[in-house]
């Protein structure tokens, strides 16, 4: 714990509110874990197979819940991982139920696939890339085959004191290591039915060129 304000920040912005800090050897350590978290959430929590199940399950959920999970204290304790399983088991089997085609995809594995990752090229081009391809995309093989989902997490502002050698001063971590901060989590993805995967893939690879348009400044023509 220290007192301490990191040196070479602006008197205005400086506070002597006690804060968590580490020593300067550790500062690696500290960094090191701060990007295997990163890589947690870029490899595992934005993996797509894993966003196209969420996107499954909060179809699932609204349809389950249309007007919103219940907030009073005893129904919504009711509600737990074993009553939705057993309502999304129910709603797969039953085709009339509530929810039936996401609960049938994902009990049956039959979930969306990933039909194209926006690029970093892509997004440069024009912000709205995702949008666009989603759109066109939805145009060409229908609203019930298309999803898309920006795969997006900003990273934080990082920044603790370190206790330098003389362990009386303290310095900015981000000063020290401008490293230290990981990059936002990106993965922007454009999801297909199974059934419409290998004609949207080949539709997507022909008309690539021409699915994402220059992005122009509001107010010009």
């Amino acid at each position: 714990m220290l007192q301490a304000p990191p040196e070479g920040e602006d008197d205005d912005d400086r506070s002597w509110a006690p804060a968590i800090g580490i020593e300067r050897g550790g500062l690696h350590v500290a960094a090191s874990l701060l990007w295997a978290r990163y890589s947690m959430f870029s490899q595992v929590y934005f993996h797509h197979v894993r966003r196209a199940y969420d996107l499954h399950l909060k179809e699932f959920m609204h349809a389950l819940f249309p007007q919103g999970i219940p907030v009073e204290i005893n129904n919504y304790l009711a509600i737990t991982d074993n009553e939705i399983l057993v309502e999304l088991r129910k709603a797969a089997y039953n085709s009339t139920a509530t929810g039936h085609e996401p609960a049938r995809r994902i009990e049956s594995r039959g979930h969306f696939r990933l039909a194209h990752q926006v690029t970093a090229v892509e997004l440069k081009k024009n912000p709205e890339a995702l949008k666009q391809i989603y759109e066109k995309t939805v145009e060409r093989f229908g609203a019930d085959f298309v999803r898309m989902d920006p795969g997006q997490k900003r990273s934080n502002e990082i920044d603790f004191p370190v206790l330098i050698d003389d362990e009386r001063s303290t310095i900015s971590a981000r000063a020290e290591l401008p490293s230290i901060r990981p990059p936002d989590v990106r993965n922007p993805y454009i999801f297909v039915a199974p059934e419409k995967l290998r004609d949207a893939k080949k539709w997507l690879r022909e008309n690539h060129d021409h699915l994402v348009e220059p992005w122009l400044p509001e107010g010009t023509v």
